[in-house]
């Protein structure tokens, strides 16, 4: 028995590097990857109407971030973020979707989108338009 606590020692250390390595992305990180999602789904929104009548979207689609909230307590899910997407040129309409981050599964999610119509005409100071 005096030849087990490299064992130990080989599971203690598997262990350390398993933890560090389910541990917290940085926010740089994070912040990247909400971008990802939100150019991605105007992309898709836009190419979606697109399809169906080419003179139909703003020349320059754009979303604007709405809330950003950070819960430290919360095990499960440490962001949410509300957006609200502009991309009808002749419909006064505008889409608003949430996100939440999973710090389990360390990604991005949407879990409520929304429709709103007859809106004045939308501006675009201090919105973020996909290139």
């Amino acid at each position: 028995m005096s030849g087990l606590p490299w064992v130990n020692s080989l599971f203690f250390i598997a262990f350390c590097l398993l933890f560090a390595g389910c541990g917290g992305r940085d926010e740089q990180e994070v912040n990247r990857d909400l971008v990802k999602v939100l150019d991605g789904d105007l992309k898709a929104m836009a190419d979606e109407t697109r399809a169906g009548d080419p003179g139909a979207v703003l020349d320059r689609p754009y979303y604007r971030v709405d809330t950003y909230t950070v819960t430290k307590e919360s095990f499960r899910f440490e962001r949410k973020v509300e957006a609200t997407f502009y991309y009808l040129k002749n419909i006064r309409m505008k889409q608003i979707r949430k996100y939440r981050f999973s710090s389990m599964g360390s990604r991005w999610e949407r879990y409520y989108k929304e429709m709103e119509f007859d809106l004045p005409k939308a501006r675009t100071r201090g919105a973020v338009s996909a290139s």
